[in-house]
C-alpha cells in the first residue's frame, strides 16, 4: 500500500487584511465569541478574587498558596500535554527524513490535537493567576509602598 503523499490543509483565517496597516479586523461573529470568552474568563476572575479575598480578610493565609497551586497546576499540565511546544509546529521538512509522509501528517496531526485540547487547561489557570496576582498586589505590595 502507497502512503499518501502529505499536503496542507488550508487554514480558514477570520481577520480580513488590515485597512491602514493598524490591525486585522475580524469577523462579527469572531468578535462576538472572543469578547464572550473574554467577559467568562473576566467574571470568574472575579469571583475566585472575592473568595481568596475573603479568606485573606479571615487570616488564613494558606489559602494563598492553594491558590498557587490551583494556577500552578493546570499550567505544568498544559506544558506536559503539548510536550513542550508552546510555539509554532513543526514543518515536514523539520520532521526526520526516516519518517514516511503519512508518519509526518500523523505527527502533525496529533500534535495540532493536543495543542487544541490543551487549551482548556489554560482557562483554567487564568482566573488563578489574575486573583492571585491582583491580591498579592493589593494586599502585600501597594501597602508596602503607600504605609
Amino acid at each position: 500500500m502507497k502512503p499518501k503523499k502529505f499536503r496542507f490543509r488550508e487554514i480558514k483565517n477570520t481577520a480580513t487584511p488590515p485597512d491602514n496597516g493598524t490591525r486585522p479586523r475580524f469577523s462579527p461573529e469572531e468578535k462576538k465569541r472572543r469578547i464572550k470568552k473574554a467577559l467568562i474568563l473576566l467574571s470568574i476572575s472575579m469571583v475566585a478574587y472575592a473568595v481568596l479575598k475573603v479568606f485573606l480578610t479571615l487570616g488564613y493565609l494558606f489559602v494563598f498558596i492553594i491558590f498557587e497551586l490551583l494556577a500552578a497546576i493546570p499550567v505544568i499540565v498544559y506544558v506536559i500535554i503539548v510536550r513542550g511546544r508552546m510555539g509554532k509546529l513543526p514543518r515536514p521538512e523539520e520532521l526526520p527524513d526516516s519518517w514516511s509522509e503519512e508518519e509526518k501528517y500523523r505527527f502533525l496531526e496529533t500534535e495540532k490535537q493536543r495543542k487544541k485540547d490543551g487549551q482548556i487547561y489554560l482557562y483554567l489557570a487564568f482566573p488563578f493567576i489574575a486573583a492571585v496576582f491582583i491580591a498579592f498586589v493589593t494586599e502585600f505590595y501597594l501597602p508596602m509602598i503607600f504605609g
